[in-house]
């Protein structure tokens, strides 16, 4: 955020004032001010499209990313593609450290530097602060420039990889690797004694559970959580009981109580059914649409491909996926929904999910800017969701996506990576309902329950 001054109060840091010391400079080795897009060749002529900043132009040189894909066909991707290069790599970083006076200030905090003899004056965010001196009386500030996360790596490597198989001849140079994580199995193991709450059950002379004399029905709740910091998601459950003369049934509810899923078998995959849809991977042949055109394209944000969407003018405009309407999903064992769009306009969009044509749960999704790719983290089974009909956050068939009507027929949206992310780490509980026809009958017995979970381990 070099060069912009902020309206809220920041750490003043001025050369000449309380700054006694610095080495400090601009990171430009990472600078892209300009990005130039070139594509395939139609009637003699290159799909070519540049996106700059002229601004940084102007105060440090131009410094151009040329990018070659002979798959890319469309003008308006060779567009979106550029704008979207240029605006990841036009930021310039500092790097270095400040030696300042003390100040009252913690790492995450935000700092107005003024050096006026390297025309720096910029608000920064202060990244690591340490204790300078024998009496701790000044503190040095260190900005260690652009830092890529491990995600940004590792999206990178997935994009080179997709599109060397695309273009060999565009990237031959590219060079990549790998990185593996193997998924370790761990288990929690439940008896009797372990259960968090209970009525009419107690232990026989084994520990085991059953009801107490004179009971015809009772209850045992086994919370369930993985405190590891390595923790991938649940895996699967199982349990041991013997119901002898009566009968025991499973529910799994979550740490509010609500139930997720009523009379589970004795083995039950908390899997219930891939978080990653794979909606977006090619396949826009399963996808319905109203008044508008879909199409794969290589413009993705975390995928090979994306779906590319043109709207029809002067009508609302709606696709559906799947088309078949029978996805089956319960959203209760889930969390998030993950979706990517690009919107060629900042027109905003809906995003429902449907029981239902006419019972669904809708967001209105907004986009600032036009052409730039917006990650939106959506928490499902919330009241910010509108409810329309009678939906059932357990039974969602499809997802639509529905736009208004518009005169602007070149308006074009792309969506990636549609991900339904699961309760992760997040409490949840194992309900045994135990039940006899009468107090002469023998009590169903609880014996154990286990429960599986992955751990990803570099």
């Amino acid at each position: 955020m070099g060069g912009i001054m902020s309206s809220w109060a920041a750490h003043e840091f001025v050369e000449g004032d309380n700054i006694l010391r610095f080495d400090l400079k601009r990171d430009l080795s990472v600078l892209k001010n300009k990005v130039t897009v070139k594509g395939a060749f139609i009637g003699g002529r290159q799909i070519t499209y540049t996106a700059k900043d002229d601004l940084s132009i102007l105060r440090f040189g131009e410094r151009e990313k040329v990018i070659v894909d002979p798959t890319i066909t469309d003008l308006s991707y060779a567009e979106a593609l550029a704008i979207q290069e240029l605006e990841k790599s036009k930021d310039v970083e500092l790097i270095g450290n400040v030696d300042a006076v003390l100040k009252f200030c913690r790492a995450g905090e935000y700092a107005h530097i003024k050096i006026d003899s390297l025309g720096i004056d910029e608000i920064r965010m202060l990244e690591k602060i340490m204790l300078q001196g024998t009496n701790k009386l000044t503190m040095r500030i260190e900005f260690r420039g652009k830092t890529k996360s491990l995600s940004d790596i590792i999206a990178e490597i997935y994009d080179k990889t997709h599109k060397i198989e695309r273009s060999s001849e565009a990237l031959k140079e590219a060079t990549f690797a790998a990185l593996y994580v193997e998924p370790v199995f761990c288990e929690l193991t439940f008896r009797g004694p372990d259960f968090k709450e209970s009525s009419n059950v107690w232990f026989d002379e084994n520990g085991n559970l059953k009801l107490v004399d004179g009971a015809l029905d009772g209850y045992a709740v086994f919370e369930v959580n993985a405190d590891e910091e390595a923790f991938l998601n649940w895996f699967d459950l199982n349990f041991d009981v013997d119901e002898k003369d009566g009968s025991i049934t499973v529910d799994i509810l979550d740490a509010a109580d609500n139930v997720i899923e009523s009379n589970i078998s004795s083995y039950k995959s908390l899997q219930p059914y891939p978080a990653d849809l794979d909606a977006c991977e090619n396949n826009a042949n399963e996808y319905d649409v109203v008044n508008c055109f879909v199409d794969n394209s290589h413009l993705s944000a975390v995928s090979a491909y994306s779906i590319k969407v043109k709207w029809q003018t002067g009508l609302d405009r709606y696709v559906i996926y799947p088309k078949s309407k029978s996805l089956g999903l319960n959203c209760l064992f889930y969390k998030y929904l993950h979706i990517y769009i690009l919107q060629g306009s900042t027109q905003p969009v809906k995003i429902r999910l449907h029981t239902t044509d006419n019972d669904y749960y809708e967001k209105t999704l907004l986009f600032p800017q036009s052409y730039v790719w917006r990650e939106f983290k959506l928490e499902l089974g919330t009241s910010d969701w509108a409810a329309v009909g009678s939906p059932d956050w357990s039974n969602i068939n499809f997802i639509s996506i529905y736009l208004p009507a518009s005169d602007n027929i070149t308006e074009y949206t792309w969506i990636d990576g549609i991900c339904f992310n699961p309760l992760l780490a997040e409490t949840f509980k194992v309900k045994f309902n135990f039940s006899r026809p009468n107090t002469s009958s023998q009590s169903p017995v609880f014996k154990k329950l286990v429960v599986r979970y992955l751990l990803g381990v570099v």
